[in-house]
């Protein structure tokens, strides 16, 4: 028995991918990445199995319901950040209208441009838990999940913060943009084993789940070699196309 613990424990210790679909909470981030044993009950969806039959201390009801009260959103990027968003896009301190300065211009489009944003959002719309004492404990959860990445190049937030000025060529060709939004099914199951007179171990948990991925829209840029060029009578020329793959319910 002893031997067989081992072996789980090295499996699931040398393989992170064991349990896919991970979802990022600020909860786990805050204590070093450690949903999958710090995560109980409700949480442990997406991340835990085996854990949704742990309890909250004090806790013992049979039934735990969850609607529309877990949401998460993520962004990755050297500049996206809350500081950058108070800078240029929020009132003054004295609650004025901010308006932009030809500095703060020159400093979006030194900090913004050419680089790659990555965003993550999920809510978690219904989750139910139900324990029984005797044939263990069924999870069932419903997630919304939208992810992607968008580049946007220095011609592009030139093009956005300045205006189309004349004879200058915007080349637009290095921009694109790549999402989806899928909606997730988790059908989970978990059980407690007690090891009787085994002196490492009370009891074993052990739990799985079944992850159908049903896709509700899907945005990729297939290709994309556009240029304008405004002339200097006012008129805009542009050659080139951008092509995108979509996919989607309506």
């Amino acid at each position: 028995m002893k031997k067989f613990i081992w072996f789980i424990f090295i499996i699931v210790c040398g393989n992170i991918n064991l349990y896919s679909q991970n979802l990022f909470n600020v909860r786990s981030m805050s204590m070093g990445n450690t949903a999958a044993s710090d995560s109980y009950e409700l949480d442990a969806f997406n991340q835990n199995p085996a854990n949704i039959l742990y309890q909250r201390f004090n806790n013992n009801a049979p039934v735990y319901f969850n609607a529309l009260t877990n949401i998460g959103l993520m962004t990755n990027s050297s500049y996206l950040s809350l500081n950058f968003y108070n800078d240029y896009f929020t009132k003054t301190d004295n609650g004025n209208t901010r308006y932009l300065t030809a500095q703060d211009k020159s400093n979006i489009l030194n900090e913004a441009s050419n680089e790659r944003v990555n965003f993550l959002a999920s809510t978690k719309i219904l989750s139910v838990i139900y324990n029984t004492k005797k044939a263990g404990t069924f999870g069932i959860s419903l997630d919304e999940r939208m992810a992607g990445n968008f580049y946007a190049g220095k011609d592009f937030l030139e093009l956005g913060l300045y205006g189309n000025r004349s004879n200058t060529l915007y080349d637009l060709s290095n921009n694109y943009i790549n999402d989806y939004w899928i909606r997730e099914l988790n059908l989970s199951y978990a059980r407690s084993v007690v090891t009787g007179k085994n002196k490492m171990f009370d009891a074993i948990s052990y739990g799985f789940s079944v992850k159908p991925q049903f896709g509700i829209y899907y945005l990729n840029t297939q290709s994309n070699n556009l240029r304008v060029f405004t002339t200097d009578s006012n008129t805009i020329q542009s050659s080139g196309t951008m092509q995108f793959l979509y996919a989607g319910l309506t």
